[in-house]
């Protein structure tokens, strides 16, 4: 059984370890949400200005950071959700994020490369919503400019199929 003292030393160390590693991963996860925004623009999918859909999670941004990450991660898998029962409505649901990611390339509904920047933003969300770097201005002007633009794009998709 461990002694309290080592226990505590034992901590310690962690905490210690830990805030370097977090700061080593600060700057990769900037990294990353950096190279997102470029594949988002390369990908032409920041081209339509207004969204028809109310972001909600754009008021949390200042407040609450990683709530407003995990709201637009539900915005954009509901806009897939409903992109996948245009497309196929005896798709059995829930089905994940993945899934309907591949759903929609599979049907040629979305290019894989669009698939593969939307996926890499669920990823960078989920890390986000659940502890990651909340301070990040590069995660803010991901939400607060690029975001909607993504949803706008997704929304123009299912248009084009109801039409």
């Amino acid at each position: 059984m461990l002694k309290i003292p080592t226990v505590l030393y034992s901590i310690s160390l962690i905490f210690l370890f830990g805030n370097a590693v977090l700061a080593e991963s600060s700057a990769l996860f900037e990294n990353r949400i950096d190279r997102l925004r470029m594949e988002l623009r390369k990908e032409s999918m920041l081209s339509i200005n207004r969204s028809s859909t109310e972001c909600h999670f754009l008021t949390l941004v200042d407040k609450d950071p990683g709530c407003a990450t995990a709201g637009a991660r539900i915005f954009v898998e509901r806009s897939l959700r409903r992109l996948n029962k245009a497309v196929s409505p005896e798709l059995p649901e829930p089905i994940n994020i993945n899934e309907q990611l591949s759903h929609l390339t599979f049907k040629k509904v979305l290019p894989s490369s669009k698939a593969l920047v939307l996926a890499r933003f669920t990823t960078i969300a989920n890390e986000a919503a659940h502890g990651a770097q909340f301070d990040s201005p590069n995660l803010r002007g991901l939400l607060i400019e690029d975001m909607p633009k993504v949803l706008a794009f997704l929304e123009e998709i299912l248009l084009k199929i109801r039409i």
